[in-house]
């Protein structure tokens, strides 16, 4: 009798694993926090553990400074969203990261966020060539770049396939001032540069030019406003 229950288990364990998936994870970054966001399949009242998982320990512990639709008796839906408080849990690292979304039962979706290499602040003047790079995101996947200011879009800069590089020459009509490009990808979110400013292409200079006087003649103004006769002649010294 027991084997037999433990059969119908495994049965009803890999009969409802069918029916579930973690599928469309975003990633967006947003300060010190990385937003990840996804959707949940399964069949009604179930509910399920998910966590966070990252590359830099080779997915070998779930992240602990993560908060929302993450834990146990998570219950399927869209838009699922998890915080996870990044420079908390990992202070002092730098590089890339790959984050996994790991449900019960080995249900797994992967997802790098994207992130811009360059540029990475300082300035650039109007009419030149900025190379733009990025990472993350999913390969192939259409992303567009936008210029920003103070938060409002100012122009779409291209839609193009996610390889990760993008030559832009900066229009000779941009003002000057400070700006951030904003990457979005259609099936992994988005992410913002660091702030860049645009310089003009030369700066303003100005010539003062001195007067020259070529060949006047001098001539004494007398107090009565009378002209006084031309200046004589100075003797030969020889």
């Amino acid at each position: 009798m027991q084997r037999i229950l433990m059969s119908l288990a495994l049965l009803f364990f890999c009969g409802s694993l069918a029916a579930q998936k973690i599928e469309n994870v975003k990633a967006t970054i947003n300060g010190d926090d990385i937003i990840i966001t996804y959707d949940l399949s399964g069949k009604e009242g179930q509910e399920f553990k998910i966590n966070l998982y990252i590359s830099n320990n080779n997915f070998s512990k779930p992240l602990i400074k993560a908060s929302g639709d993450i834990g146990s008796k998570i219950t399927p839906g869209k838009d699922k969203r998890v915080v996870w408080n990044a420079k908390n849990e990992l202070p002092e690292y730098k590089g890339d990261l790959i984050i996994e979304v790991r449900g019960e039962a080995g249900m797994v979706a992967t997802l790098k966020p994207l992130a811009f290499l360059s540029p990475a602040g300082g300035s650039i003047k109007r009419g030149k060539l900025m190379n733009i790079s990025w990472t993350g995101g999913t390969p192939g996947e259409t992303v567009e770049l936008s210029l920003f200011k103070g938060g409002e879009e100012k122009e779409k800069i291209s839609e193009q396939s996610n390889n990760g590089v993008y030559s832009w020459q900066v229009p000779k009509k941009t003002k000057s001032g400070s700006y951030q490009l904003k990457l979005t990808g259609n099936s992994s979110g988005f992410a913002m540069s660091t702030n860049f400013k645009v310089k003009p292409k030369t700066p303003l200079i100005v010539k003062v030019l001195p007067f020259l006087a070529v060949g006047a003649v001098a001539y004494v103004v007398l107090g009565s406003g009378e002209k006084a006769k031309d200046l004589p002649t100075p003797p030969d010294p020889n």
